[in-house]
């Protein structure tokens, strides 16, 4: 801010070669002190931390370091690994969710945290919180519906709500999303609407294959047999 506005004086008053050379010096100056600052940070996670450790209600940070935590456990060779690195993520991205209490995004990242970690009941809660917010929020409508679909436990599977979750997704979606679409078949089979499940199913494989999302389809193709079959994997 403080450079355009400086910049902005100089156009006011000085003529242009001058403000070209001073434009390329503080350009120049830029380059250097980033180079700079990027050798005291050796790596995304020590800056972060420091951001976060340096100031008050920080949430991008916050939320900035739970996902360089979450991407090194997608790198971690162990199950234990894996979990230690998300949970470090899990109250930095609780923290991000409570500043930014009005943004749906935000707390539904903090509940796709949480269900890596198969903390369910906490996950529905931070769901159905950013559906509070923003009832139209499809994420965290096909996520929900997912899992009240699909959770073994009584108290907190919800078929018939999954169903209306899902319904509602597919149609702002406007039946183009294969995951969407994939979760709402999902949701037919387990209500034992298999003729149902089939053919969203199939809808959800051929959008898969007409945007060029080969694993997708190929994992729709699969759904379709089980479902033909009678079975249904929650995976």
């Amino acid at each position: 801010l403080a450079i355009t506005l400086l910049l902005r004086d100089l156009l006011a008053t000085q003529p242009k070669w001058i403000v070209s050379g001073a434009a390329a010096a503080l350009v120049c100056t830029l380059g250097v002190l980033t180079r700079l600052q990027l050798a005291v940070w050796s790596s995304t996670e020590a800056l972060y931390t420091h951001a976060v450790s340096h100031s008050t209600n920080n949430w991008a940070m916050c939320f900035l370091l739970g996902g360089e935590f979450e991407r090194q456990s997608e790198q971690a060779t162990t199950d234990i690994d894996r979990r230690a690195l998300l949970e470090r993520a899990t109250p930095l991205f609780k923290q991000a969710a409570d500043i930014r209490d009005h943004e749906p995004k935000v707390i539904f990242r903090y509940s796709n945290n949480l269900m890596q970690l198969d903390r369910y009941p906490e996950m529905i809660i931070q769901l159905r919180r950013a559906l509070a917010i923003d009832p139209d929020h499809v994420d965290s409508l096909n996520n929900l519906a997912y899992f009240l679909a699909v959770l073994p436990d009584p108290k907190l599977r919800n078929p018939s709500e999954a169903l209306a979750m899902s319904e509602h997704a597919a149609h702002l979606t406007k039946r183009d999303d294969p995951n969407v679409l994939d979760t709402l078949a999902t949701v037919y089979a387990t209500l034992g609407r298999m003729d149902d499940a089939v053919r969203v199913a199939e809808e959800a494989r051929d959008h898969a294959a007409g945007k060029g999302l080969t694993a997708d389809a190929q994992r729709l193709s699969n759904l379709v047999l089980q479902l033909r079959s009678g079975k249904v994997s929650p995976n």
